[in-house]
């Protein structure tokens, strides 16, 4: 009995290939998710701060804003489907 892949389980290995990532990379992009959650975070307190007029709530929470590390993701792994996307766009 001869075994054959067809054209869609050739497609479907080699898009499960592109998808596999190493320990550290898949670090990167949990450690680059959890940031853009801080700065979403930030963000939303940044907004209230402005809506109550509080501006030392303001100052410190932009301040805090700056502090959140951005990672620097290479492009292959931004097309990963465990990549976060982020950014205003997200937000609002």
């Amino acid at each position: 009995m001869k075994f054959t892949l067809g054209p869609l389980a050739i497609i479907a290995l080699a898009a499960s290939c592109t998808n596999r990532i190493s320990n550290e990379e898949r670090m990167l992009l949990e450690a680059d998710k959890a940031n853009k959650k801080l700065e979403l975070m930030y963000l939303e307190e940044i907004r209230i701060a402005e809506e109550n007029q509080d501006h030392d709530a303001y100052r410190y929470f932009l301040n805090e804003y700056f502090k959140v590390e951005r990672l620097k993701i290479p492009p292959r792994l931004q097309s990963h489907p465990d990549y976060t996307k982020g950014g205003i766009d997200i937000k609002y």
